[in-house]
């Protein structure tokens, strides 16, 4: 396959300018800025179409960045001779692909041809664009060794244009659309929907419950599950025990409460008495003590009747009495003074009485003091005993702790009775349940399986597609090395089975990221060349090459140039370069 000639009416700067090729080598040299890159897009264009506009990146976005800078139509022709005649394509194009007008002429009958479709560039080359990028169009600073399933398709030599371009990607397509079926991102797929069924059965199983369409009845079955956890008979049981345990155990409380007011009130009681001394008993003073005053006032009057002075008896009289009222006065002393010992002893005795009887007093007030705060200790810890058990049952504090411990054990008999009843009413829907989880476990199980069969499939696919392409590799990685030998005059490196490039040196295979730019091209061009060799035995595509070798020293200048010239005996190319590279070549020269 070889272009004849082009014809733009208005493509990007370039308004109604024709340019014929050389069968072989063409060298195009022009300044920067000329127009280069975009005689390249128009002869993508020609064959290949524009696509949507759709890219934001004007240098992505061919509609876009090739409209005409100047009114008129859109587009072009291109003249070109295949095995199957002698053709000229017309393509003019609208701000949208719907509004793209193609023409085939057959240039021996004037007329219309059917021999191709739009898909021009699929059907003559058998290749996408985006192969056409990475084989036939050398770019400047865009000479990477791409992969495409289009190119491993051509290196296997299929038997049919339609396995080339799409039989494979047509088969990993059906596969990739199976597999979306059970798995998708976000968890879309149909495992995922049966995974989420599942997980909805087994929660509706957790949740099963006889009360569902009694919403009160529910919530009082929440509230004591709340209370005394899952119910079970055994675990009922021990609970009833507890609760009665806690309920004898408020009766206790009751009972030292009661004990201690008794003793509290007993306490105050005697904390109100008052002590009073003991009654001191009189001594008496009249024990013998008024004889002689007695016998004194007789004899005083009876001498008063005698007279004192008249007679001698009655002065006799008068010194007796005196002498009695002596006696008298002696005894008084010795009695007063027997008094005073005496009462002195009394009053000894009635300190002594009354500070035993204080003594005594404290000390039964401290004893029932003492005993009311043991009872008062005792019956703190048993309160917090029973609050501590009350604890578990999430209650909220009650002062009134036996109301509340018969309140939960009559709520825990309710539980137990709408437990029991709910077990024997459930027993039915959860069997139905299982039944449906049984069968969406049998769905994943299945769906699993088949999603790993399509996978494995898919894997095996990738694997022989591989194979059978690295079979046909070898004819590419023969041709490498020649064109590495003609430009290098030895073969460094090698092509993998993934279309990478390693190069040999010191004892080691190295990537090509650590070269230089011009070795890079140069090694890229050889492989590039070697796979287009390979790909084409009889549609030959045309080269383009654009400003390819601005990286390249004089010397490998003039190896690619005389490489170039050598393959330009067998397929036509177009190189396109700002500067004339090596005057002797033998090429077509346009200035």
């Amino acid at each position: 396959m070889r272009i004849e000639s082009c014809y733009i009416e208005n493509f990007g700067k370039f308004h109604q300018v024709s340019m014929e090729f050389s069968e072989n080598l063409t060298m195009l040299v022009k300044e920067n800025g000329w127009g280069k890159t975009t005689l390249a897009a128009f002869l993508e264009a020609m064959f290949y179409g524009l696509a949507a506009n759709t890219r934001g990146v004007l240098a992505e976005n061919m509609r876009k960045r090739y409209q005409p800078w100047q009114a008129g139509i859109f587009g072009g022709s291109l003249v070109f001779v295949s095995q199957c005649g002698r053709f000229q394509v017309q393509r003019q194009f609208g701000m949208r692909p719907k509004e793209d007008v193609f023409l085939l002429i057959d240039l021996e009958t004037g007329m219309e041809s059917r021999a191709y479709s739009e898909k021009l560039g699929e059907e003559l080359f058998g290749m996408d664009r985006t192969t056409y990028r990475f084989t036939t169009y050398f770019r400047q600073k865009n000479m990477q060794l791409g992969k495409t399933d289009a190119l491993f398709a051509l290196l296997g030599k299929q038997a049919t244009e339609e396995d080339q371009t799409e039989g494979f990607e047509k088969a990993i397509k059906r596969l990739d659309d199976a597999i979306r079926i059970y798995k998708k991102t976000g968890g879309r797929g149909k495992i995922d929907e049966l995974i989420c069924e599942r997980e909805e059965w087994t929660h509706a199983l957790a949740q099963a419950s006889f009360y569902e369409d009694e919403p009160l009845v529910g919530q009082q079955i929440e509230e004591g599950r709340r209370h005394f956890g899952e119910w079970s008979p055994a675990k009922m049981e021990s609970q009833q025990e507890l609760l009665e345990e806690g309920i004898f155990q408020c009766e206790e409380l009751a009972k030292q409460e009661k004990e201690i007011s008794l003793k509290q009130a007993q306490y105050e009681v005697i904390a109100q008495l008052e002590v009073k001394p003991p009654k001191m008993q009189e001594v008496s003073r009249s024990e013998g003590g008024y004889g002689w005053l007695w016998i004194a006032a007789v004899i005083f009057l009876a001498s008063i009747l005698l007279g004192i002075w008249v007679s001698p008896f009655g002065f006799a009289l008068a010194t007796v009495g005196i002498a009695c009222l002596w006696l008298h006065k002696k005894k008084e002393t010795v009695l007063d003074k027997r008094y005073q010992q005496e009462r002195q002893k009394a009053k000894e005795a009635w300190e002594e009485a009354y500070s035993l009887a204080k003594e005594a007093r404290a000390s039964e007030l401290a004893h029932r003091k003492r005993v009311i705060a043991e009872l008062q200790e005792e019956n703190a810890s048993l309160e917090q005993n029973i609050r501590n058990q009350l604890v578990r049952y999430h209650m909220e504090e009650s002062h009134n702790l036996m109301t509340t411990f018969v309140m939960l054990k009559e709520a825990l008999l309710n539980y137990g009775q709408l437990c029991a009843k709910q077990e024997e009413g459930q027993k039915e829907r959860k069997i139905q349940i299982e039944r449906r989880l049984a069968e969406v476990e049998e769905k994943i199980a299945q769906a699993k399986v088949h999603y790993e069969e399509l996978c494995l499939t898919k894997k095996m696919l990738i694997e022989a597609k591989e194979r059978y392409a690295n079979r046909y590799l070898m004819e590419a990685r023969k041709g490498f090395i020649a064109y590495q030998e003609q430009i290098f005059g030895e073969a460094k490196a090698t092509l993998t089975s993934d279309l990478a490039i390693q190069v040999w040196e010191d004892g080691f295979y190295r990537e090509l990221a650590y070269y230089s730019e011009g070795t890079k091209d140069v090694l890229i061009l050889c492989a590039r060349l070697a796979l287009v060799e390979a790909m084409f035995e009889q549609e030959t595509p045309y080269l383009v090459l654009d400003d390819a070798f601005s990286e390249l020293d004089e010397k490998n200048q003039q190896r690619v140039c005389t490489l170039l010239e050598k393959m330009g005996e067998k397929r036509q190319i177009l190189c396109f370069n700002c500067r004339a590279m090596v005057p002797n070549v033998n090429a077509k020269y346009t200035e």
